[in-house]
């Protein structure tokens, strides 16, 4: 059979042998690496500062609800083994943020704080209220970001009961930059707006803010964002659209720029609240910066730890998760395609 082979046939039958090969040494190699992750997973819980907590803590866990206000609770007790773990441990997508820096905004000190990541909190705090349940404590979380019309990104602060919208690139740059010539303006550095890192910003003056927008071409660019309307559940791509479908549920004055201006002040349209998210932020994530091993060893933490939960499963966890580190759509979709495999 052999000899009835051409020559090319014979050649192209060696090239596919030698990519067969090629691959399956590969997956070797792959499997190897998963090998040696599952021989140092979690060590670090089996020494100090972390075995404590974790003895203490795990049972504690197991106990209540996953993902719930006590399970939220019982996590905050455990945040110094925590934070050690994150730092040792990079199937961890806080592993990646571990060089984050927190200081307190300017005017908002005790209440909110701007990292040099570009993201923003509220801090843990009493809160003062009369009556018979007097002052409650109130848990500092990461608060939400908007994307404006124009590619920034927005938060409201809220003081006093007063609300406040901010940009975050000034958020961090008043707390991080120092402004001996008071500059007026903060550049973004590559040109993206919503790239808020400390290592991206710079003071400018209009005039170099100006010719640092033809530099990068920012001027040319269109946003490309989803819309959203809170009350009604609509979403759309774009405002134009969203004007269409308000008018056709009977809001006779929807106009685009209406819904635009909302978004870029964070105000309202027609009563209606709007937000807007770029199809950049779905990979603006913690996980960007893991390879496929970090991947994988993460979804098999996840399940281990979903397992020890009388209510818990794989599906929630990867649910509970996708806010929490922001995973795009199509990432989400691989690990539950995964989690079916592990599960069968």
């Amino acid at each position: 059979m052999d000899s009835e082979l051409t020559a090319e046939e014979k050649a192209t039958n060696f090239e596919t042998m030698r990519h067969i090969e090629r691959v399956r040494n590969l997956l070797n190699q792959f499997a190897i690496a998963l090998l040696r992750r599952g021989e140092l997973h979690d060590q670090s819980k089996l020494e100090r500062p972390e075995v404590e907590l974790f003895t203490e803590w795990t049972p504690k866990l197991a106990a209540c609800t996953y993902g719930s206000a006590e399970y939220d609770e019982y996590r905050k007790q455990l945040a110094p083994s925590l934070s050690h773990h994150y730092a040792k441990n990079r199937h961890h997508p806080e592993f990646f943020t571990k060089d984050e820096v927190w200081k307190d905004i300017p005017g908002y000190v005790g209440h909110y704080q701007v990292s040099s990541l570009g993201n923003v909190r509220s801090v843990d705090r009493e809160v003062h209220r009369g009556g018979a349940t007097g002052n409650i404590c109130m848990s500092g979380k990461t608060l939400a970001q908007h994307r404006t019309p124009k590619g920034y990104c927005r938060v409201q602060l809220v003081l006093s009961g007063v609300a406040k919208n901010h940009m975050v690139h000034r958020l961090v740059a008043d707390a991080f930059l120092k402004n001996l010539e008071n500059k007026p303006v903060v550049n973004h550095i590559n040109g993206i707006k919503h790239d808020n890192r400390l290592a991206n910003l710079e003071w400018a003056t209009h005039c170099e803010n100006q010719i640092h927008a033809y530099d990068t071409l920012l001027r040319h660019p269109s946003v490309k964002y989803v819309v959203e309307c809170e009350e009604l559940g609509i979403v759309t791509f774009g405002c134009e659209k969203m004007e269409t479908l308000l008018r056709e549920r009977g809001y006779a004055r929807a106009s685009a720029s209406g819904i635009w201006n909302s978004l870029d002040s964070g105000g309202k349209h027609l009563d209606l609240t709007f937000t807007a998210t770029a199809f950049e932020d779905w990979m603006n994530s913690p996980v960007n910066g893991m390879n496929l091993l970090d991947i994988v060893e993460m979804l098999l933490d996840w399940k281990a730890a979903s397992e020890r939960h009388n209510d818990g499963n794989i599906l929630k966890s990867i649910q509970h998760n996708t806010k929490r580190f922001n995973l795009s759509p199509q990432l989400v979709s691989i690990l539950e395609n995964t989690a079916s495999l592990l599960d069968n």
